[in-house]
């Protein structure tokens, strides 16, 4: 069950929260965890890099993130995009600024 926070983040019943930052990234927090989820905006849908889950900001960037806690967060991510009524679809690869991986 979900919660609207403010009308670009929402909380789940399960313990996290998805909120819309910046035009290229979302906060996924996860108790004390926070991770920057990057997409790319596009018509009809956003892509969202997969390969975004794969850190914690710090302090937490130290902290391995198993390939099954890595879909548990991908499925999170996936429900809070449907209930905000977000068209999306998985992408692989990371986004870019002048060349350089963020």
């Amino acid at each position: 069950m979900f919660t609207w926070l403010n009308k670009q983040g929402v909380k789940s019943s399960d313990g996290f929260i998805l909120q819309r930052v910046h035009r290229f990234y979302y906060f996924f927090e996860k108790g004390d965890k926070k991770m920057q989820v990057y997409v790319e905006p596009g018509v009809p849908c956003e892509g969202v890099y997969k390969d975004s889950f794969d850190k914690w900001m710090p302090p937490h960037e130290n902290i391995v993130i198993s390939d099954e806690e890595k879909e548990s967060i991908k499925m999170n991510v996936s429900d809070a995009l449907n209930f905000m009524g977000v068209s999306f679809k998985f992408i692989k690869g990371w986004i870019s600024v002048n060349g350089v991986k963020i």
